[in-house]
């Protein structure tokens, strides 16, 4: 495959990755079964937590959006592609001379 194509899916992935593991890293279990799972976030990374969250889901969304562009503007080459061809098979048939018509042995004729 193309190498943009995986360039584009690593820069997708790696931030989707380093997302969920900052919310694995946020879960807190809790100590005893009748309270219920919440996300916490460490008091180390009160402060920097969200703004990290969210560099996280912005450098998610831009990877996203440059592999969907990747994907689209190969989308479009192979349909331009297809449409030069499909043009260039209609101007040769239009442009070609007629193929010499072939007189089938009448009366006449030998």
């Amino acid at each position: 495959m193309d190498p943009r194509f995986w360039r584009a899916l690593i820069a997708a992935l790696v931030p989707l990755a380093l997302l969920l593991g900052f919310l694995a890293a946020a879960l807190v279990l809790p100590a005893r079964a009748d309270e219920p799972i919440t996300l916490q976030l460490s008091p180390a990374l009160a402060g920097l937590g969200e703004a990290l969250l969210s560099a996280l889901v912005l450098l998610l969304a831009w990877a996203i959006r440059r592999l969907t562009r990747y994907l689209s503007s190969r989308q479009a080459t192979r349909l331009r592609r297809l449409a030069e061809q499909a043009l260039d098979a209609q101007l040769d048939a239009a442009l070609s001379p007629p193929p010499p018509s072939r007189k089938r042995g009448g009366r006449g004729q030998k």
